[in-house]
């Protein structure tokens, strides 16, 4: 199938502020936003890029009015240089704190040297390498993460967002927006001919191959590429990981939403799509948030002496996507993610409201009963040991947590957990990865691995998160993910979380982590 979807407003990608005197800062993929030095970070022939840097163009934002593409806009012209080799870049838009422009698909691949001429003066030239085939997913708020900017394909006149609201279906058609599969044969400055590009493409979503019915250029945009490919049947969750694969590069991570017909997806954490839309657009949830923990601190651990930490913790509020988010977004299960440096600005919310549950909360296991004073506003912690030879009081059971009469904001509720023996893990550098095994635990809950992924020149660090189902036993975090081999996991998680009712609260949710 070669379903070709217009989409308007690929060209314009991002907006920024002054400066003085032509000067290139960087040249990114204008999908990925790979810093330089990062494995993915090389451009594409034929891929759209974006240079960024100070006195590059107007003060007012000029786009190219249509085809053929100009290689001047606004006073701005763009030049590469490969050995003997100049060429210049047809221009999407000019400004002048951004260029956005393709790397026409004549362009030798190896070391380029770029120029920005601006009103008749030259920028030094900016270098960066130069590839046949560098994919970069575009992803919705334009940063290069989170939910990709895709399509669910129901008809050629039906084709909405893929959003939390409205999720892709297992084996459904998806329409993916990229850049950078690699060159054409024809010129980049003209509307480009669809037709299936010549490159070895795999779609990995939710860590498994996706069935491929398209690859190649799409008839609206020049330099856009548009991949269709079939959800596995086999993945769900709002934050469904989708990467591409073109040989040896690897794209930017980003995210599609999946659920089963007549169902809206939901996050690890237990919210649901339209929860989470709810919190994108500015909203808040009235959360409650109950977490048992038992760590064991090993020798030469910073900040803690060695031994077992026991505590419990409770939090209640009416709270943002700020607040939230960390307890949200990761991959679903048998998936990574891998994410970039550098933190996404959110929305600006006020700061969430504590709601009064009382005066302490009530807990009592196998070892008896214990308290969870109020600590604060709509906060309640207990430690039950620290530095311990052994665990104290979280041994594996059944446990009981009330509010007695409840309090202001949250009524009365007795609710009843099941504590899992704790996870023990072994890793293992492989061939294949890295090898993590473990025992211990419900089965019902997830494992969560995080660690290093690469580092940029800058010195800044990518990191990976990677997700499995605890019953599964063992998870081995691919070598695409973790594309430095010096470092490997940081950490190795348990977390089942188990939403259950509170009266005068959204959503309420038990959660006991574990690490040995």
């Amino acid at each position: 199938m070669k379903t070709i979807t217009k989409l308007a407003g690929l060209w314009l990608l991002v907006a920024g502020a002054a400066a003085a005197a032509p000067e290139i800062r960087a040249i990114l993929n204008a999908a990925s936003y790979a810093l330089p030095g990062l494995p993915n970070s090389a451009l594409a022939q034929g891929s759209i890029f974006v240079v960024f840097g100070t006195e590059l163009g107007p003060t007012e934002l000029r786009q190219a009015a249509g085809f053929p593409l100009p290689a001047s806009l606004g006073g701005t012209s763009v030049r590469i240089t490969v050995g003997t080799t100049t060429v210049e870049a047809p221009l999407l838009y000019v400004w002048e704190k951004q260029v956005a422009a393709i790397l026409p698909s004549t362009t030798p691949v190896g070391i380029g040297l770029l120029a920005v001429t601006y009103e008749g003066r030259t920028s030094q030239s900016g270098a960066f390498r130069i590839v046949r085939s560098s994919p970069g997913i575009l992803a919705q708020n334009q940063a290069g993460r989170g939910p990709a900017l895709a399509q669910n394909f129901n008809s050629e006149a039906d084709q909405p967002r893929n959003t939390f609201t409205r999720p892709a279906r297992p084996g459904q058609v998806v329409t993916l927006w990229a850049t950078g599969l690699g060159p054409i044969s024809e010129s980049d400055a003209m509307r480009p001919v669809p037709r299936d590009l010549d490159v070895n493409l795999q779609v990995l979503v939710g860590g498994r191959p996706a069935a491929v019915r398209y690859k190649g250029r799409s008839q609206c945009c020049a330099g856009a590429d548009q991949i269709n490919f079939e959800v596995p049947r086999d993945v769900d969750g709002c934050y469904v990981p989708v990467v591409l694969r073109s040989g040896d590069a690897v794209s930017n991570f980003t995210t599609v939403s999946v659920a089963a017909p007549g169902a809206d997806c939901t996050d690890l954490s237990g919210i649901t799509g339209p929860e989470i839309e709810r919190l994108q657009s500015g909203g808040a949830l009235r959360v409650g948030s109950i977490a048992l923990s038992a760590f064991r601190v090993t020798e030469g651990s910073c900040c803690e002496a060695p031994g077992y930490y026991e505590s419990g913790s409770a939090n209640f509020w009416q709270a943002g996507l700020t607040v939230l988010l960390p307890r949200m977004g990761r991959p679903s299960p048998g998936s990574c993610l891998v994410f970039p440096p550098g933190q996404i600005v959110g929305v600006i919310e006020p700061r969430p409201a504590p709601l009064e549950a009382g005066t302490a909360l009530n807990l009592s296991g196998p070892k008896g009963a214990k308290q969870l004073p109020r600590r604060g506003p709509g906060a309640y912690h207990e430690q039950f040991s620290a530095a311990a030879t052994q665990l104290q009081y979280l041994e594996p059971g059944a446990y009981t947590v009330d509010n007695g009469p409840g309090g202001a904001d949250v009524g009365a509720f007795r609710a009843t957990f099941n504590v899992p023996p704790r996870l023990i893990f072994t890793t293992q550098a492989s061939a294949a990865g890295l090898a993590v095994t473990w025992r211990g635990g419900d089965p019902a809950g997830f494992v969560n691995i995080t660690g290093s992924s690469a580092r940029s020149v800058t010195g800044q660090e990518a990191t990976f998160s990677c997700t499995e189902r605890v019953s599964a036993g063992q998870f081995t975090v691919p070598l695409y993910v973790r594309a430095d081999p010096g470092n490997g996991a940081r950490g190795v998680e348990y977390f089942p979380q188990i939403r259950f009712r509170v009266p005068g609260l959204d959503a309420a949710f038990f959660t006991f982590f574990s690490s040995e």
